[in-house]
């Protein structure tokens, strides 16, 4: 009796090419994320990073302990991902938030390129800067890392006005972006016809000055385009006080009278008061410490003429950490900040 087995020759053919398509579908859902994603780490945090990618676009991702974060061969902390590095993202989309699936840091020389931006401010948000150079228009972002420092002095973001010259170093985000690790406002040279007053403060009217200079005595007046400053910050003239020291630059309008564009206000001697503080480092920060004293929190800021030790050696800021035992003496700037002279680090 013959017997056809064709169907059955058929079907085994079908099996054995249709089943390793459906396993290598099956392996493959899943396994590779949809979208990937090159470029700077502007912002981290403990659960998320916004990367600064090669399309010019902001892109925030939400990572875990189930990310996969390396370089090179080896696993890196969510923690320890820092801005300015150049990262590598495989993400998947969900809901409208970006949860990556595997971060890879790249070349570290990448990671660490620094660019210097040079030119006039022609716009201040409230993250960034747009500077002019001759290369053409620059955007200058700003994080809490940014140190702004004008005459030695560190200041805030909002003390920079529109007309400051800049000098910006930091690391690239494009083409026409940096991420600014510090900043330095240059103060401008006195202009032709410009005439600059320095003295003691003797009165203080609603639109102006009356100054002791080694000259005599000064009137320097005042209006809406007078900005004024203290230690790096904008203040108003009635936070000027009888006895203040200041440098006030602007136009002539007679021998003993001048309309101001800039004055710049500094405390008499007396006012300064030395101070110590003395706790547990609480927070690092590229300019200043946090110490957790018996009274509470104070800010600790240094300078380059800050001393600090270890056993009596020589060490810099980035080498105190977290938790260490900390004895700071300085002036005061205000209830919880001192400027520091000298710190030392206990065990």
């Amino acid at each position: 009796m013959r017997v056809f087995r064709f169907p059955l020759i058929v079907a085994a053919i079908l099996a054995l090419t249709v089943s390793p398509l459906a396993f290598a579908r099956h392996r493959a859902a899943g396994s590779t994320p949809a979208h990937q994603f090159e470029g700077l780490i502007t912002a981290a945090a403990a659960t998320s990073i916004t990367v600064h990618d090669s399309h010019g676009d902001d892109v925030t991702f939400t990572v875990s302990d189930k990310t996969s974060i390396t370089k090179g061969n080896q696993p890196v902390p969510v923690a320890n991902l820092q801005v300015g590095w150049r990262v590598h993202v495989a993400a998947n989309q969900s809901d409208k938030t970006w949860t990556a699936d595997r971060v890879i840091v790249q070349d570290e020389n990448k990671q660490t390129e620094q660019v210097e931006v040079s030119g006039k401010v022609t716009a201040v948000g409230t993250s960034s800067l747009t500077v002019s150079t001759t290369n053409g228009d620059m955007t200058v972002n700003v994080d809490s890392n940014t140190v702004i420092r004008e005459k030695g002095q560190v200041i805030q973001l909002s003390a920079v006005n529109v007309g400051d010259q800049v000098e910006a170093v930091g690391t690239s985000v494009d083409a026409h972006t940096i991420l600014a690790q510090r900043i330095n406002v240059e103060v401008p040279e006195t202009e032709a016809g410009e005439v600059e007053v320095q003295g003691t403060v003797q009165t203080v009217g609603t639109s102006s000055l009356t100054v002791s200079t080694s000259n005599g005595t000064m009137t320097v007046n005042v209006d809406s385009n007078t900005v004024i400053r203290k230690q790096g910050t904008t203040i108003q003239l009635s936070d000027v006080k009888v006895g203040d020291k200041i440098e006030a630059v602007g136009t002539s309008i007679d021998p003993t009278t001048i309309l101001a564009k800039t004055i710049n206000v500094e405390s008499p001697e007396t006012e300064t008061e030395d101070v110590e503080v003395e706790g547990t480092v609480k927070a690092v920060g590229t300019s200043s410490l946090t110490v957790t004293t018996s009274k509470g929190d104070e800010t600790v800021n240094v300078d380059s003429k800050t001393v600090i030790t270890k056993d009596d050696t020589k060490i810099q800021l980035s080498d105190i950490n977290v938790g260490d035992k900390v004895q700071a003496e300085g002036t005061k700037v205000d209830a919880t900040t001192m400027l520091a002279k000298k710190i030392e680090v206990g065990d």
